[in-house]
């Protein structure tokens, strides 16, 4: 009986300290959860996606000595929150090799309550900080990204200078990846504030290209007026060329898209000759492609109007209609390539007069005008018309800007 109890006895001691480290394990645990999801909450402001990497939370302990040996700094929150300025980045958080790697590694003392992800927030801010080299974008503009975190916390481990014990740090990491990649560019979240002269010439170039979606659409409200005033198998043709159109014109508002950032480097490099050399290029692979379109048109109207599941009346309508709008499309070819450059060479406000007159002015008024003859087929000799009008006035604005811009350099 006594040796049952002495067994019992020991048992039951060796119960309670397996539960004591299991729960320094799982009190660790709910400070590191409160702590990612404050991160999450962070990164998802963002639109980065933060998550840990169980691979990189086993290397904490050799990450953190690496860390001591490179005389990193523990972060101490509560003198950082009482002062002035944002820390800056190599302020934050300590650049260390490991195993050959590169890390960026952020070493805090946690906040009071630190298993409440409501105590996380500033120390959470710092982390995201410090840790913005290691975001892998998903794209050159940055609008997204993940990011993969190791952590833990760092019980029985001693600062380099300190006799305190480390357990009440976190220890938090990634891999260092942006000044690596990008070695000219340096970012500090203190420098992004709002810049009026800067916003200013944002909106400068901006507004016109809004105002010109706009346009876009009030245009079409107008022309969806007039021919349904005919029938509403002319508002289902009209529908039906847009969709054409769009995919017509893909080839070469890509072509454009290449061509924009070209020409302002090199009209900021003052390279001029380049600069004429590619809207000349431009121009005329521009024309080509919407040959191919206006080809289209014209040969095959019933083919592509056949993807639209027609009626009789839609085929008869639309036929006229495809043959001709699509006399305009190599004038559109110019008009599209000439208007971005002259936004490319900073007079954004010229595409603005261009596309007020051609879809406003001109187009609209002279499709109303073509209506009064009782006719269809005559309403869709305004894209034409407002074509011609369209190509006169880029080119009268590109030789403005060309004299403007690259003659008097």
């Amino acid at each position: 009986m006594k040796l049952f109890r002495k067994l019992a006895a020991a048992a039951l001691a060796g119960v309670m300290a397996l539960s004591l480290l299991t729960g320094c394990a799982l009190g660790d645990a709910a400070k590191e959860n409160a702590m990612l999801k404050a991160l999450q909450t962070i990164g998802n402001s963002y639109l980065v996606k933060v998550s840990e990497s169980d691979s990189l939370s086993k290397k904490a302990g050799g990450i953190f000595k690496a860390f001591k040996v490179a005389e990193g700094i523990a972060l101490d929150i509560d003198e950082l929150r009482n002062g002035d300025d944002w820390p800056d980045v190599d302020d934050i958080s300590t650049k260390v090799t490991y195993q050959d790697i590169d890390y960026q590694v952020v070493v805090l003392k946690m906040p009071k309550n630190a298993k409440d992800s409501t105590k996380w927030g500033y120390p959470a801010n710092l982390i995201y900080s410090g840790l913005w080299n290691c975001v892998e974008w998903d794209d050159e503009d940055e609008t997204s990204g993940k990011l993969k975190v190791g952590f833990d916390v760092m019980n029985d481990a001693k600062l380099t200078d300190t006799q305190e014990k480390a357990e009440d740090y976190m220890v938090v990491f990634g891999l260092f990846l942006n000044l690596k990649k990008n070695p000219e560019v340096q970012i500090h979240l203190k420098d992004i504030r709002p810049h009026r002269a800067t916003v200013a010439d944002i909106y400068a170039i901006g507004i016109p290209s809004i105002i010109m979606q706009s346009i876009g659409s009030v245009m079409t409200f107008g022309m969806n007026k007039i021919l349904i005033s005919f029938t509403e198998a002319a508002t289902a043709v009209f529908g039906a060329y847009f969709k054409l159109q769009s995919f017509i014109f893909m080839p070469c508002f890509g072509l454009n898209n290449a061509m924009v950032p070209i020409v302002s480097y090199n009209y900021g490099a003052q390279k001029f000759d380049r600069v004429r050399k590619t809207v000349r290029l431009t121009v005329f692979t521009a024309i080509g492609i919407m040959c191919v379109g206006f080809a289209l048109l014209e040969f095959i109207p019933e083919t592509l109007l056949g993807l639209f599941s027609p009626t009789e009346e839609m085929l008869s309508i639309g036929r006229a209609a495809l043959r001709i709008i699509g006399i305009h499309f190599p004038l559109a070819g110019f008009s599209i390539i000439a208007g971005s450059a002259c936004q490319a060479l900073g007079k954004p406000i010229y595409a603005l007069i261009n596309s007020v007159c051609r879809q406003i002015v001109v187009l609209l008024p002279a499709a109303y005008l073509l209506s009064l003859t009782g006719r269809l087929e005559l309403v869709w000799l305004a894209f034409p018309i407002a074509e011609v009008v369209s190509v006169i006035l880029n080119a009268t604005f590109l030789r403005l800007t060309y004299r403007a811009s690259l003659e008097r350099k």
